[in-house]
């Protein structure tokens, strides 16, 4: 008798009486949000930094602080004088902590 080529333990031809393999779950990833580290949530000093970004148009932007991160504000958390900067403004401020990151308060330019 001739020998079928494949032919499995059951003596069928192509089936395969092996486990199959398990799926691994695909979980998509989400970026991370930079968390702040636990002695700093509550450290409320005023700090300086310059402008890196500002939009006039949506009342935003975000502060450099150099060699530490980059702090978002808004119009909503400036003094009342001079609420428009330009980038390279030099700049003091609260940070806080927020679920999103870091934000800036109490924005002020620096003269």
């Amino acid at each position: 008798m001739r020998e079928l080529q494949g032919e499995g333990k059951s003596g069928v031809v192509g089936q395969n009486l092996t486990k199959p393999k398990r799926m691994k779950e695909v979980v998509p990833r989400v970026p991370k949000i930079p968390q702040p580290e636990e002695k700093e949530k509550d450290l409320e000093t005023i700090r300086e930094g310059k402008v890196k970004f500002y939009a006039i148009a949506g009342g935003y932007g975000f502060i450099c602080e150099e060699g530490v991160r980059d702090y978002f504000f808004h119009n909503s958390e400036m003094d009342d004088e001079g609420k428009v900067f330009a980038t390279g403004d030099r700049v003091s401020f609260i940070a806080k902590a927020s679920p999103k990151g870091w934000t800036a308060v109490d924005v002020r330019r620096i003269r």
